[in-house]
């Protein structure tokens, strides 16, 4: 039987993750391009890299130490961005878009686009970048 037959059915156990796993995830595939993230993922990797950013520039607020390149919350923004990068990649991949589309994001316009894609549901089945990680 092929992989398209109907009596084929690829089965697998769906992970389900607190937020703040969700975003260790993301953090452990660091710089992972391939694949997909499920809206739940990207989103909590999203909200738990917002509340560490502001807790950052709370603590370098308090120290005096917000004007400097060095700052906690400075450092954090530029370990975070391939992460974020590679998360959003994977968020493209699950809705069925190359992650080359992250391009639009420069044109201006182009982020609404990108927003739009981000709050769709994943696409059903399998596409060319892995099974739909809600297991359907």
């Amino acid at each position: 039987m092929g992989e398209n037959s109907p009596e084929f059915e690829e089965s697998f156990e769906v992970e389900e993750l607190s937020g703040w796993q969700y975003f260790v995830k993301s953090w452990k595939h660091y710089a992972d391009f391939k694949g997909r993230a499920r809206r739940k993922e990207y989103w909590n990797f999203f909200l738990y890299s917002f509340l560490i950013s502001l807790l950052l520039t709370l603590v370098d607020t308090s120290l005096g130490n917000s004007e400097s390149v060095f700052s906690f919350g400075t450092l954090f923004a530029w370990a975070n961005i391939t992460p974020g990068v590679a998360a959003l990649v994977r968020r493209l991949h699950d809705v069925g878009r190359s992650g080359w589309w992250l391009l639009l994001y420069f044109t201006g316009i182009g982020i609404f686009v990108i927003i739009y894609w981000l709050f769709q549901d994943s696409e059903s089945g399998r596409n060319k970048w892995g099974s739909n990680p809600k297991g359907q």
